[in-house]
Parts: C-alpha cells; sequence; structure tokens
C-alpha cells in the first residue's frame, strides 16, 4: 500500500518544472541583492577604520586643504604591502594618489571603503560563479548523453545476441 504523500525525487522532476523552479530562485535572489544593495548603501556596515599616525603631515595635505585625485582607487602592488613603502595600503590594502592643490604634494590616501570597489568584487565572483555554473550544466549534459549512448548500445548488443 502506497502512502498517500509520495516523495518527488528532483531526477523524477520535468525540465519545465525544473526551468520553472530555477527562474523562481533566481528571481528570489535577483530581489534579495537589490533590497541588500539598497539597505546597505544607507547603513554603515562595520566601524571606520581609523587613519594611522604618519610621521608627516605633508602625507596628510588632503585634510586640510583642497585636492584633486590623480589616480584612482585600486589595489596596492605585492611589492607595496611587503614592503611598507606605501603607508595607506597597511589600513585598507587599496591607495589613491591625490594632489593637494595649495601645497602641491602628491601623497597616498587610504581608499579601501568604497561602496563601487566592494560592488565591483560582488559582480566579478557573481559573473565567475555563472560561467562556472554554465561550464558544470555543459559537462553534466555531455556526460548525460554518454551515458545514454552507452546505454542504447548495451541493450542493442543485448538484442542482437539473442535473435
Amino acid at each position: 500500500m502506497k502512502n498517500a504523500r509520495t516523495k518527488v525525487m528532483i531526477e523524477s522532476c520535468s525540465s519545465k518544472y525544473m526551468l520553472i523552479i530555477i527562474v523562481i530562485f533566481g528571481g528570489i535572489m535577483y530581489l534579495t541583492l537589490i533590497y541588500e544593495s539598497e539597505w546597505t548603501s544607507n547603513h554603515q556596515i562595520g566601524p571606520e577604520l581609523p587613519e594611522k599616525n604618519l610621521s608627516t603631515p605633508v602625507e596628510f595635505c588632503w585634510r586640510n586643504e583642497e585636492y584633486k585625485i590623480v589616480e584612482p582607487c585600486k589595489p596596492c602592488t605585492d611589492f607595496e604591502m611587503r614592503s611598507h613603502s606605501v603607508p595607506a595600503c597597511d589600513q585598507t590594502l587599496y591607495r589613491e594618489v591625490v594632489k593637494c592643490l595649495v601645497s602641491k604634494h602628491e601623497v597616498y590616501r587610504s581608499c579601501g571603503n568604497e561602496k563601487w570597489l566592494k560592488e565591483a568584487q560582488f559582480w566579478k565572483f557573481e559573473v565567475w560563479m555563472l560561467l562556472m555554473s554554465i561550464v558544470s550544466s555543459i559537462f553534466v549534459f555531455l556526460r548525460q548523453k554518454f551515458l545514454d549512448r552507452q546505454m542504447i548500445q548495451k541493450i542493442q548488443r543485448q538484442l542482437a545476441c539473442n535473435v
């Protein structure tokens, strides 16, 4: 006697049903991402990193005077991190070059809390995961075709032996 509530295995679902489920979960994920990005853009996550006291006040000229960003925020190189030649890299592992307009000094400034950097990293990760899932799906599809072909050949050999 079968139970009225039978369990449905994922393998027995039709591809149309699976596609509908994937679209629903993708929509939920997308809505969650939109909600999270809106919520986090209005709220500070974690404490602000304090600036380290550097030996010369020239390196802090951007705090007291007008400045222009000469080089946009980018990750520090391995050499800069290992040698500690750029003190701004010790704090957030990102730096930008600013030029103080009054004193004409070009200095490095830490800039790791940039929202666009975090978003760029997130979208790189998402694209990478999408590519990996596509490649994995292709391999699963090809493997299934290979196994189906093997099964058909085995059945054909069995039928040929019995005839």
